[in-house]
């Protein structure tokens, strides 16, 4: 959906569209700079793909980030790569459509909004008003996001993760997405993917792909950074050393 958004707005504007998908990172950076290409729209797993900072561009006005979690500790690299732009990240979704937008992982739900939009037990609900012509019979749509709510008036909240997204290890709920923003603290790893995977004892363990920025990087200097910042049931039983980390068509990382 959010391809579609971009696609009407260039033609409606009149502006070209450079397809960067599917490029290497050379590759991507040589057509940046070709093309003098003004606005970039993309997930954060697009974004991690150009680190490390290691060139400026300077064509580039406005980065936008969506489609998947936003990571706010990748702000400053991108901004330094791209010092003329402005960065946004929006929450969007299927149903719905862009909903919210902010310049960091904080939304603000505006005032216009506020009847429209409901926090319960940490879920994001919508009213059914906005799913258009989606057959929807309850009066709220639960977005399957759950949120850190830091402020009533006006609401103001974070995206913590998707439900579906969440692994049992043991009896214990393991968000991957904290356990990937501990991997990619780690100094030499340029990204990191954690999924579950079955096995017979205990049922599902933790394995982790991990995309290095620096061949110096060792599995045991990781699990020695591991253990300062997770619980041991946290930390990935397997760490695999990948080139690339599998993406989706839509560029997504795939779990």
């Amino acid at each position: 959906m959010a391809g579609i958004q971009v696609l009407l707005q260039a033609s409606f504007n009149g502006n070209r569209i450079i397809n960067l998908r599917r490029l290497s990172r050379e590759d991507i950076f040589s057509r940046i700079e070709s093309e003098r290409i003004t606005h970039l729209s993309a997930t954060p797993t697009f974004y991690r793909m150009l680190l490390p900072c290691d060139r400026v561009l300077n064509s580039v006005k406005r980065i936008t980030f969506g489609g998947e979690r936003f990571d706010p500790n990748l702000t400053p690299d991108i901004l330094q790569m791209f010092p003329n732009a402005k960065a946004l990240n929006v929450y969007a979704s299927t149903e719905v459509g862009s909903l919210f937008h902010s310049l960091d992982n904080r939304f603000v739900v505006e005032e216009r909004m506020a009847s429209q939009v409901r926090i319960e037990n940490q879920k994001l609900l919508i009213r059914k008003d906005l799913l258009g012509k989606i057959r929807h019979a309850d009066e709220w749509f639960d977005t399957g996001d759950r949120v850190t709510v830091l402020s009533e008036n006006p609401l103001t909240f974070t995206i913590d993760h998707r439900v579906k997204d969440i692994i049992s290890v043991g009896g214990f709920k393991v968000n991957p997405h904290a356990v990937e923003d501990s991997l990619r603290d780690c100094p030499g790893i340029r990204d990191a993917r954690v999924f579950g995977e079955r096995n017979s004892v205990v049922g599902t363990i933790l394995r982790a792909e991990v995309e290095r920025s620096s061949q110096d990087c060792t599995e045991s200097e990781i699990r020695a950074h591991l253990v300062t910042h997770l619980q041991s049931y946290k930390i990935p039983r397997i760490i695999d050393f990948v080139e690339d980390l599998g993406r989706s068509r839509t560029g997504k990382a795939i779990r």
